[in-house]
Formats: C-alpha cells, sequence, structure tokens
C-alpha cells in the first residue's frame, strides 16, 4: 500500500506541490494563482541557490559539521505516543533545531521494510529533516532569504495597515533546500506520508489523498 502511493506521489508536478502548499496558507484568498505560481518559483530558485552556496562554503555536507560550523543547537529528542500525529522536527530562534530520532528511525525501517529504498534512493530521513529546518535558520539569521520578502496586504485602515508574510513559501523554500542539498528528483514533501505512516497509516492515508487531490486544482 504504502509503496504504490510513494510512487504515485512521485509523479505530481512543481505545480501540484504548489497547489498543495498554499492550501495551508491563510492569505491564500488575497493572492491570485498566477501570483502563487511565481512566489512559489522564486522561492524555489532562491532555496537552491542558498542550498549551492552552502555546499560551495562548508566542505562536508553533514549534520555534525553543519551543526559546528553554524553554531546550532542541535536537540536530539523521542516523540511523545500520542496515538497519532507527532511533529517532526522544528526550527526554534535563534538557533535551536530538534529532531525526533525515533520517527527518523521508524521511517529509515519503514523504507527498507516496503522495498522503497531503490525508489527513494539512499538518503537517511533524519538528514532530510535537519536541512528543512537549517533552511528555516536561515530565513531568521539571514536578510536576503526570499520567502521572508515577500508580503501581502492584510489590510488599511486610513494611515495604519498590517503587512503580512506569506508563510506558505517558508515550507517551499525549505522543501526546495533540502532537495537540492540531497540531490533528490522527487518533492521531499512525501516523506511526510512516510514518517506519518510509520507512526499511524490512518492518518496518512488521510495525509496521502489530500496530496493527490492537488492533481485536478
Amino acid at each position: 500500500m504504502i509503496s504504490a502511493w510513494i510512487n504515485d506521489l512521485m509523479k505530481l508536478t512543481d505545480e501540484n506541490w504548489t497547489r498543495y502548499a498554499f492550501l495551508s496558507e491563510p492569505l491564500v484568498n488575497r493572492i491570485s494563482p498566477e501570483k502563487r505560481i511565481h512566489y512559489s518559483r522564486e522561492t524555489a530558485l532562491n532555496s537552491i541557490e542558498l542550498a549551492n552556496e552552502i555546499r560551495q562554503k562548508y566542505s562536508k555536507i553533514s549534520i555534525a559539521y553543519l551543526v559546528e560550523k553554524l553554531e546550532i543547537n542541535l536537540i536530539e529528542k523521542v516523540a511523545q505516543d500520542g496515538g497519532g500525529f507527532s511533529m517532526f522536527a522544528s526550527f526554534e530562534e535563534p538557533n535551536v533545531i530538534t529532531v525526533y530520532k525515533d520517527i527518523s528511525q521508524a521511517t529509515d525501517k519503514l523504507i527498507d521494510d516496503s522495498g522503497l529504498r531503490e525508489t527513494v534512493g539512499n538518503v537517511k530521513t533524519i538528514d532530510l529533516l535537519f536541512y528543512h529546518e537549517l533552511y528555516h535558520f536561515l530565513e531568521f539569521t539571514r536578510d536576503d532569504v526570499y520567502s521572508t520578502q515577500q508580503k501581502v496586504l492584510v489590510w488599511r485602515i486610513g494611515p495604519f495597515k498590517n503587512i503580512s508574510r506569506i508563510r506558505c513559501l517558508g515550507e517551499i523554500g525549505a522543501m526546495n533546500f533540502s532537495r537540492e542539498l540531497l540531490k533528490l528528483p522527487y518533492s521531499p514533501n512525501l516523506f511526510n506520508v512516510l514518517m506519518l505512516y510509520a507512526q499511524n497509516p490512518v492518518s496518512a492515508e488521510r495525509l496521502y489523498l489530500k496530496m493527490l487531490d492537488v492533481k485536478e486544482g
């Protein structure tokens, strides 16, 4: 079952994944479909540039090396068993990255046991999680990251106005950043289904179906 799901998800296009990302964007109705595609493409291009910059600047692209060089406080935790969904990893300002190692290990085992290793490649889930959160660290520590620069006017009353970030661009950037660092031929979004399946297959199926829905736009 999970093998078939992953094969289905690998067929989704970049535009499909853009639609999926904007499903969770609070300001989606203030952004035209054309603008969504534009923002997504520019975010992806910028995140790829950042990934290549990291690769060129540091001689080793490994968790231990980057944690030391970038002065990141890496915390490895065990996820609490809530019988359903739990967080996979997180970034906390100014420099804390937390990863749930038991989830990454369970996902790696699922990939091997399900015969998906050749499909997804020789990638460790914990690396994917770390690189994803590393992008959010760069969003916080740098002022030249495209995803943090884009703003939308929420409201204006006379001289007063409220301008907000487009939050989903951070996720689009993180996915493309980790994808580039690991040289993956597919979107890392599918790992969300794998990680969730390792905890709760029923919840994973709901997420898989939600992802497939974007094919029709």
